[in-house]
């Protein structure tokens, strides 16, 4: 899958979608450096996606960090 679609807009010329595809295991921090590194970039991602293991979902999604 690319990286980068062309999506027709009904305005006319065709814009890019810029997507972050990312693989995280218990430090999602990594995530969240990598989106502050390129805010200030033309082509900030418009959706990012994220493949993580059950331990990772859980340090994500907890409130308690367990390390």
């Amino acid at each position: 899958m690319p990286t980068t679609m062309n999506v027709a807009n009904s305005n006319g010329p065709v814009e890019s979608d810029h997507w972050l595809i990312c693989v995280a295991g218990s430090s999602p921090a990594v995530v969240t450096e990598t989106l502050y590194c390129l805010k200030d970039r033309e082509n900030f991602p418009k959706k990012v996606v994220i493949f993580t293991t059950p331990l990772g979902a859980f340090v994500a999604c907890s409130s308690n960090s367990i390390f």
